[in-house]
């Protein structure tokens, strides 16, 4: 087949989708050549007048959503999976499309259209659709979202076969590439056409000195059906800094092929959170007595100042750190609120940024620039240019976007999945591509009045946490203040200490490095003048202190994993039978945060999930952990705490604040054998995998306190040993190696570490 390849920008990925010239093959087509012949189609509602002339079946609208019937028809579902049309309809944004099926079923599919006075073309996935299914015997209904007194016209309407197409995109899985630095890169293979490709090859293009650390350059892949996704995985690295073109290639001896690539930009010189950072969202005035009261509740941080020295140089007095609001030294649309794709911004619209870059450049309190809060998709392009206008000219600091909660609706998203959590997941994954922040935010208030919680406070934490993790990012999560007594009228509710505490703990336990506190509040003292303010001011003062004592051993750590004990919210996961902790006695609500530090050591933050109670539980461990430590908040140092038997694990005692956690320090048995020939004893340890769950690469580590043979073996669900990793001797030391089971299917695997005659296991999840 012929193919045009048409490049389209997202960002920084430039991607070259196969776009055919013609379809494979056409089932029904209504082309509208013949004056007067509306082939069977009639006007059902809000239709003026309808007539077929110069080759286009046109419309004039006499209320709003007009609707068109066809004529019936019968088609295989399963030989035409798309419908192709050009159309143009001024006014509208949304075309659905409805059918009927032979077994008197319907089924329909909404598509976003141009609303521009001229013609575009469209081909709709339909096969996309659960009910496009059997025999199609009719389109019972063409509906524009249209106003009154418009006109459209169909230039043609074609139920057809394409056959195979590729699409490919290739990004990295880092927002700055950083020199020296191991850079995941993947390509997202995408087959969306209607009929499954043979096998295809994938080939990576590094340019020197651009150097591939894993994965091999070249791929030979199994078919794709239709509609389905495959991801390939490198990582490169360069050891100098530049600009060089990355490029793949998709391709087959049957079917289409498309190109991609990105331009790699390697730095030595990028912004890093040295710090935790803790700040309210509307500051004091700067007048020594709110200044006083600010820091004395601990904060360190000024989400927002404006860019005047003598408001920087105020701050910087207090040993603050602040984020400069550049957002008014923008020309040009950055939030879109409107929901409407806004004029492109150009370099010109950046260049009142220069003069606060100039003038503030070597203050050390200034650590980024506050650009704006949740702006709809639709901006994410033009807020791409301001991130990398800035980061090109001062790229020590860091841009500062924050962006909407889960209970956005999907115009603000710019996604329209019916699923939440999709829906949500992929407008942050947009906004990761397309943006390229080196600090993710969001905001999710929870606490509604009349007793009331939200229902997906954590579903939000975890897609956040998950592309932070997967983009090498911290992120912050900003949290709910002051409600309705401090401005009648407002839904959520004025807190109480233990949930201002849940809320900040919650937020550690999945790994946040920065929080900052909402309010609708204002005046001198900012977000504290409200009528309840010594009882929020109080509660606000004991949980940051709580927070800046974590703070120190939280910056040290990365989250490795996520559980909630008993019960469990929409979107997380269940504590695993096999994991570090297991149970609590009695079975109260819990969240656990597991942690590893540069070493590998294991930390959990266990947290009550009760903020109105305080509890002690009884927490059992697995039989391997040999010593525990908990994390004195008050005197910041570690205390060993005693742990015994439980039957057949360990167990200790844990008390908890309302809503608080505690942090605990794990130390596990190692194992100790005797290699044969030498006498010797060799301490090993087998490190749990990272991530887990992962899909389709996974990281296991182990440690040898003496040089050893050693064989690393991952087993199958049967118990069948599929793949060798390790077979050999290793000296000293700790040991990585990586697993792709690009191959293997969906399923619990089992590593096995042997070294002499012991041996060590794991267990490990693989989900596609």
């Amino acid at each position: 087949m012929n193919v045009l390849l048409k490049p389209f920008v997202v960002g920084l990925i430039v991607l070259f989708s196969a776009q055919p010239l013609f379809a494979q093959q056409i089932g029904v087509a209504w082309e509208f050549n013949q004056d007067g012949n509306a082939l069977g189609w009639q006007a059902q509602r809000s239709i003026a007048e309808m007539a077929c002339v110069n080759g286009r079946l046109c419309a004039v609208t006499s209320g709003y959503n007009p609707i068109l019937a066809g004529p019936s028809i019968s088609i295989d579902a399963t030989e035409f999976g798309f419908i192709a049309l050009r159309l143009k309809s001024p006014g509208s944004s949304l075309l659905q499309i409805h059918w009927i099926t032979e077994q008197n079923e319907s089924g329909w599919i909404s598509v976003p259209i141009q609303g521009d006075t001229l013609f575009h073309e469209y081909q709709i996935a339909v096969l996309t659709r659960e009910s496009w299914r059997g025999r199609i015997v009719s389109i019972n209904k063409f509906v524009l979202n249209a106003p009154p007194s418009s006109s459209f016209c169909i230039d043609y309407l074609r139920i057809v076969a394409i056959g195979t197409r590729f699409n490919l995109k290739i990004l990295p899985l880092r927002t700055v590439l950083k020199q020296n630095e191991l850079i995941p890169v993947i390509a997202v293979v995408q087959n969306s056409g209607d009929r499954s490709s043979d096998r295809y090859q994938v080939e990576l293009e590094l340019p020197d000195p651009v150097e591939l650390v894993a994965g091999p350059p070249v791929q030979l892949r199994s078919g794709l059906a239709a509609q389905q996704v495959d991801t390939l995985r490198w990582v490169m690295r360069s050891a100098v800094t530049g600009e060089f073109d990355v490029q793949t290639l998709v391709f087959s001896d049957t079917t289409d092929s498309a190109t991609a690539g990105f331009r790699a930009r390697f730095v030595d010189r990028f912004w890093r959170q040295d710090r935790f950072i803790l700040s309210a969202w509307g500051p004091p005035e700067q007048i020594e007595a709110a200044y006083g009261e600010y820091l004395d509740a601990h904060f360190n941080t000024i989400a927002s100042v404006h860019p005047s020295a003598e408001a920087v140089h105020f701050i910087g007095s207090h040993d603050l750190i602040s984020f400069l609001d550049v957002s008014q030294a923008i020309k040009g649309d950055i939030r879109a609120p409107e929901d409407r794709i806004p004029p492109a911004i150009t370099d010109d619209d950046l260049t009142g940024l220069d003069p606060i870059i100039d003038s503030f450049r070597s203050f050390r309190p200034i650590i980024g620039y506050h650009i704006t809060d949740e702006p709809n998709a639709k901006a994410f392009a033009n807020l791409a240019k301001v991130v990398d206008y800035l980061r090109q000219r001062d790229p020590q600091r860091v841009a500062y976007i924050n962006l909407f909660p889960t209970y956005a609706n999907a115009d603000q998203l710019g996604v329209s999945r019916a699923d939440l959590q999709a829906r949500y997941d992929e407008h942050v994954r947009l906004f990761m591509e397309m943006v390229k922040p080196e600090l993710l935010s969001y905001d999710h208030y929870n606490f509604f009045v009349n007793h009331r919680d939200g229902d997906d406070y954590f579903m939000n934490l975890e897609v956040i946490r998950k592309y932070a993790l997967l983009y090498d990012v911290p992120f912050c999560n900003i949290i709910q203040a002051i409600g309705s007594l401090a401005e009648g009228g407002q839904v959520w509710r004025t807190l109480h200490e233990g949930e201002f505490r849940w809320l900040a703990h919650s937020s550690l336990a999945y790994g946040a490095t920065c929080l900052v506190y909402f309010s609708w509040g204002s005046g001198p003292f900012g977000f504290m003048n409200c009528p309840e303010r010594q009882q929020v001011y109080s509660a606000i003062r004991q949980v940051n202190s709580e927070v800046m004592a974590f703070a120190p051993i939280m910056m040290q750590l990365e989250s490795s994993d996520v559980y909630h004990l008993n019960s469990r919210p929409a979107g997380t996961r269940a504590l695993p039978t096999d994991a570090l902790v297991r149970a609590a006695s009695p079975a109260i609500d819990l969240l656990l945060g597991m942690f590893r530090d540069s070493s590998g050591a294991d930390y959990v933050m266990v947290m009550n999930k009760d903020y109105s109670t305080g509890k002690t539980a009884r927490i059992q461990v697995d039989p391997s952990v040999n010593g525990i430590s908990i994390y004195d908040l008050e005197n910041q140092a570690w205390k060993p705490i005693p742990i015994n038997p439980d039957g057949e694990l360990l167990a200790f005692n844990a008390e908890f604040l309302p809503g608080g956690a505690n942090l605990y320090q794990i130390g596990r048995i190692t194992g100790v054998a005797v290699e044969r020939g030498s006498g010797n004893p060799v301490h090993f340890t087998l490190f749990a995998n990272y991530p887990n769950p992962f899909n389709p690469r996974t990281t296991l580590s182990f440690s040898l306190s003496e040089t050893a043979k050693v064989k690393l073996a991952v087993y199958n669900p049967l118990g069948q040993e599929i793949v060798v990793l390790v077979n050999g001797r290793r000296p000293a030391g700790e040991h990585c190696v990586v697993w792709n089971a690009a191959d293997a299917s969906s399923g619990v695997y089992v590593y096995r570490l042997q070294c002499g005659d012991r041996v060590q296991t794991g267990k490990m999840l693989l989900m596609r």
